[in-house]
Protein backbone atom coordinates (compact mmCIF):
# COMPACT_ATOMS: atom_id res chain seq x y z
CA UNK A 1 0.00 0.00 0.00
CA UNK A 2 1.84 3.17 -1.40
CA UNK A 3 0.38 6.39 0.19
CA UNK A 4 0.36 8.80 3.20
CA UNK A 5 -1.29 7.60 6.46
CA UNK A 6 -3.97 10.59 6.00
CA UNK A 7 -4.38 9.12 2.48
CA UNK A 8 -5.34 5.50 3.45
CA UNK A 9 -8.81 4.40 4.78
CA UNK A 10 -9.59 1.97 7.40
CA UNK A 11 -10.13 -0.88 4.83
CA UNK A 12 -7.41 -0.64 3.05
CA UNK A 13 -5.05 -0.37 6.21
CA UNK A 14 -6.87 -3.71 7.26
CA UNK A 15 -6.20 -5.65 3.89
CA UNK A 16 -2.57 -5.11 4.31
CA UNK A 17 -2.78 -6.24 7.71
CA UNK A 18 -4.69 -9.68 6.91
CA UNK A 19 -2.36 -10.22 4.71
CA UNK A 20 0.91 -9.42 6.51
CA UNK A 21 0.45 -9.54 9.81
CA UNK A 22 -2.89 -11.72 10.59
CA UNK A 23 -2.05 -14.76 8.45
CA UNK A 24 1.44 -14.50 10.01
CA UNK A 25 -0.46 -15.43 13.07
CA UNK A 26 -2.69 -18.05 11.82
CA UNK A 27 -0.55 -19.70 10.19
CA UNK A 28 1.88 -19.73 13.50
CA UNK A 29 -0.89 -20.67 15.86
CA UNK A 30 -1.78 -23.41 13.60
CA UNK A 31 1.60 -25.31 13.66
CA UNK A 32 2.91 -24.43 17.18
CA UNK A 33 1.34 -27.37 18.93
CA UNK A 34 2.97 -29.95 16.57
CA UNK A 35 5.71 -28.12 17.41
CA UNK A 36 5.40 -28.23 20.91
CA UNK A 37 4.50 -31.69 20.98
CA UNK A 38 7.79 -33.06 19.10
CA UNK A 39 9.73 -29.93 20.93
CA UNK A 40 11.48 -29.03 17.95
CA UNK A 41 11.05 -26.52 15.01
CA UNK A 42 11.83 -23.55 13.23
CA UNK A 43 9.45 -20.46 12.58
CA UNK A 44 11.16 -17.89 9.76
CA UNK A 45 9.36 -15.20 9.09
CA UNK A 46 9.73 -12.40 6.25
CA UNK A 47 10.00 -9.39 7.00
CA UNK A 48 11.79 -6.40 4.81
CA UNK A 49 14.19 -3.42 5.62
CA UNK A 50 10.85 -1.93 6.03
CA UNK A 51 10.64 -3.22 9.13
CA UNK A 52 14.24 -1.05 10.38
CA UNK A 53 12.93 2.23 9.00
CA UNK A 54 9.93 3.62 7.74
CA UNK A 55 9.67 5.80 4.67
CA UNK A 56 7.32 8.41 3.04
CA UNK A 57 4.63 6.67 1.62
CA UNK A 58 4.84 3.43 3.08
CA UNK A 59 3.68 4.05 6.74
CA UNK A 60 1.33 1.26 6.23
CA UNK A 61 3.29 -1.35 4.87
CA UNK A 62 6.47 -0.85 7.09
CA UNK A 63 4.17 -1.14 9.97
CA UNK A 64 3.42 -4.13 9.19
CA UNK A 65 6.63 -5.23 8.64
CA UNK A 66 7.83 -3.50 12.31
CA UNK A 67 4.77 -6.50 13.37
CA UNK A 68 6.67 -9.35 11.85
CA UNK A 69 9.97 -7.94 13.51
CA UNK A 70 8.23 -7.76 17.10
CA UNK A 71 6.09 -10.98 16.33
CA UNK A 72 9.43 -12.80 15.91
CA UNK A 73 11.28 -11.60 18.18
CA UNK A 74 8.78 -12.13 20.90
CA UNK A 75 8.37 -15.91 20.03
CA UNK A 76 11.77 -16.18 20.26
CA UNK A 77 11.91 -15.66 23.46
CA UNK A 78 8.74 -17.86 24.50
CA UNK A 79 9.65 -20.84 22.64
CA UNK A 80 13.17 -21.10 23.05
CA UNK A 81 12.70 -23.07 26.59
CA UNK A 82 10.92 -25.42 23.88
CA UNK A 83 13.80 -26.24 21.71
CA UNK A 84 11.73 -23.87 18.87
CA UNK A 85 13.41 -21.52 16.97
CA UNK A 86 12.01 -18.24 15.70
CA UNK A 87 13.47 -16.41 13.03
CA UNK A 88 12.88 -13.34 10.70
CA UNK A 89 14.33 -12.35 7.70
CA UNK A 90 14.96 -9.29 6.06
CA UNK A 91 15.44 -9.02 2.58
CA UNK A 92 16.78 -6.21 0.96
CA UNK A 93 16.21 -4.53 -2.59
CA UNK A 94 16.44 -7.30 -5.48
CA UNK A 95 14.19 -7.98 -8.78
CA UNK A 96 10.66 -8.85 -7.91
CA UNK A 97 7.07 -7.63 -9.16
CA UNK A 98 6.51 -5.17 -5.41
CA UNK A 99 6.17 -2.19 -7.69
CA UNK A 100 4.33 -3.74 -10.31
CA UNK A 101 0.36 -3.58 -9.96
CA UNK A 102 -0.31 -6.74 -9.68
CA UNK A 103 1.66 -6.26 -6.23
CA UNK A 104 1.21 -2.77 -5.51
CA UNK A 105 -2.14 -0.86 -4.41
CA UNK A 106 -1.95 3.28 -3.90
CA UNK A 107 -4.44 4.86 -1.90
CA UNK A 108 -7.82 5.96 -3.81
CA UNK A 109 -7.29 9.47 -1.75
CA UNK A 110 -4.50 12.40 -2.75
CA UNK A 111 -3.71 15.11 -0.69
CA UNK A 112 -1.63 17.82 -2.74
CA UNK A 113 0.06 18.91 0.58
CA UNK A 114 2.13 15.58 0.13
CA UNK A 115 3.33 16.46 -2.81
CA UNK A 116 6.57 16.83 -1.89
CA UNK A 117 6.97 13.70 0.03
CA UNK A 118 4.51 11.37 -1.27
CA UNK A 119 4.34 12.55 -3.78
CA UNK A 120 7.67 11.87 -5.10
CA UNK A 121 7.34 8.12 -3.72
CA UNK A 122 5.02 7.57 -6.39
CA UNK A 123 6.25 9.39 -8.79
CA UNK A 124 7.09 5.76 -10.76
CA UNK A 125 4.69 2.39 -11.44
CA UNK A 126 5.69 -0.45 -13.18
CA UNK A 127 3.20 -2.53 -14.95
CA UNK A 128 3.85 -6.12 -16.41
CA UNK A 129 1.93 -7.22 -19.21
CA UNK A 130 2.89 -10.60 -18.93
CA UNK A 131 0.98 -11.11 -15.78
CA UNK A 132 -2.27 -8.83 -17.06
CA UNK A 133 -2.20 -11.85 -20.15
CA UNK A 134 -2.29 -14.84 -17.44
CA UNK A 135 -4.80 -13.00 -15.77
CA UNK A 136 -6.77 -13.78 -19.18
CA UNK A 137 -5.45 -16.89 -19.84
CA UNK A 138 -3.16 -15.78 -22.58
CA UNK A 139 0.48 -15.50 -23.31
CA UNK A 140 2.19 -12.47 -24.45
CA UNK A 141 6.40 -11.75 -24.37
CA UNK A 142 8.07 -9.79 -21.86
CA UNK A 143 6.57 -6.27 -22.02
CA UNK A 144 6.34 -3.76 -19.25
CA UNK A 145 5.05 0.25 -19.01
CA UNK A 146 6.88 2.48 -16.97
CA UNK A 147 4.65 5.19 -15.87
CA UNK A 148 5.98 8.60 -14.24
CA UNK A 149 3.80 10.51 -12.36
CA UNK A 150 3.75 13.97 -10.94
CA UNK A 151 1.55 16.90 -10.33
CA UNK A 152 4.27 19.33 -10.49
CA UNK A 153 5.25 19.59 -13.80
CA UNK A 154 2.05 18.12 -15.11
CA UNK A 155 -0.89 20.61 -13.94
CA UNK A 156 0.74 23.64 -15.07
CA UNK A 157 0.83 21.44 -18.49
CA UNK A 158 -2.64 20.66 -18.33
CA UNK A 159 -3.46 24.00 -17.57
CA UNK A 160 -1.78 25.41 -20.44
CA UNK A 161 -2.45 22.48 -22.84
CA UNK A 162 -5.70 20.48 -21.69
CA UNK A 163 -5.36 17.78 -24.45
CA UNK A 164 -2.38 16.35 -23.04
CA UNK A 165 -4.22 14.82 -20.29
CA UNK A 166 -4.61 12.30 -23.42
CA UNK A 167 -0.87 11.21 -22.93
CA UNK A 168 -0.68 12.36 -19.19
CA UNK A 169 0.93 10.72 -16.50
CA UNK A 170 4.09 9.85 -19.19
CA UNK A 171 4.49 6.22 -20.30
CA UNK A 172 7.72 4.28 -21.88
CA UNK A 173 6.81 0.81 -22.96
CA UNK A 174 9.76 -2.05 -22.73
CA UNK A 175 9.12 -5.42 -24.66
CA UNK A 176 10.66 -8.17 -26.43
CA UNK A 177 9.88 -9.22 -30.13
CA UNK A 178 10.03 -12.56 -30.93
CA UNK A 179 13.93 -12.20 -32.24
CA UNK A 180 14.51 -11.37 -28.88
CA UNK A 181 15.47 -8.08 -29.11
CA UNK A 182 14.04 -5.36 -26.50
CA UNK A 183 12.10 -2.44 -27.69
CA UNK A 184 11.85 0.75 -25.90
CA UNK A 185 9.35 3.03 -26.87
CA UNK A 186 7.82 6.51 -25.90
CA UNK A 187 6.15 9.95 -27.32
CA UNK A 188 8.86 12.11 -27.71
CA UNK A 189 8.79 15.88 -26.27
CA UNK A 190 8.78 16.81 -29.71
CA UNK A 191 5.95 14.78 -30.71
CA UNK A 192 4.02 15.74 -27.36
CA UNK A 193 4.76 19.41 -27.89
CA UNK A 194 3.62 19.53 -31.48
CA UNK A 195 0.29 17.14 -31.07
CA UNK A 196 -1.24 19.57 -27.65
CA UNK A 197 0.19 22.56 -28.52
CA UNK A 198 2.44 22.72 -25.53
CA UNK A 199 4.32 26.49 -24.90
CA UNK A 200 8.02 25.85 -25.18
CA UNK A 201 8.86 27.06 -21.36
CA UNK A 202 6.92 23.96 -20.68
CA UNK A 203 8.96 21.89 -22.55
CA UNK A 204 11.21 20.96 -19.50
CA UNK A 205 8.25 19.33 -17.75
CA UNK A 206 8.13 16.77 -20.68
CA UNK A 207 11.68 16.29 -21.60
CA UNK A 208 12.42 14.01 -18.29
CA UNK A 209 10.82 11.26 -20.87
CA UNK A 210 13.89 11.23 -22.57
CA UNK A 211 16.19 10.56 -19.59
CA UNK A 212 13.97 7.60 -18.39
CA UNK A 213 13.44 5.79 -21.50
CA UNK A 214 17.81 5.91 -21.89
CA UNK A 215 17.48 4.75 -18.21
CA UNK A 216 15.15 2.03 -18.96
CA UNK A 217 16.79 0.50 -22.13
CA UNK A 218 20.83 -0.17 -20.61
Amino acid sequence: MLGAIKETTGEEVAHVYRTNVFAVLNVTRAVLPTMRRQRAGHIINFSSLGGFRASAGWSVYCSTKFAVEGITEALHDELAPLEIHATVVEPGFFRTDFMDNRSLARTGQRVADYADTVGKTRIFALIDHIGEAENVGLKMPPTKRLIFESPKPGTPLMLAAPSIAIDFPLKILIWEDSQGKIWVSYNSPAYLQERHGVPQELLQNIAVVETLAAKAGE
